[in-house]
């Protein structure tokens, strides 16, 4: 399964993109794939998850969440990169 992604935003300043999805999670995937080249930064603000896990990582373009987003629940995730 995947999470259901809703774009938010998505904008350039000089030559980094910055962006919001909100993703709605299925209770099991902790990936996102930023539409993005590379991810320099990323942060999350979770909303209605009860989820106690505040970390992620990334590599190259995808985003991993230490702990999977409980199913139907909503997160926000932020990322700024270079295309």
């Amino acid at each position: 399964m995947a999470f259901t992604e809703t774009k938010v935003f998505i904008t350039t300043i000089g030559n980094k993109t910055f962006g919001c999805y909100k993703l709605t999670g299925d209770g099991s995937d902790t990936t996102f794939t930023a539409p993005i080249g590379t991810v320099d930064a990323a942060w999350f603000q979770r909303l209605d998850d009860t989820a106690t896990s505040e970390l992620l990582s990334w590599a190259t373009n995808i985003i991993t969440f230490a702990e999977a987003p409980a199913n139907t629940k909503f997160i926000y995730i932020f990322f700024v990169g270079s295309a």
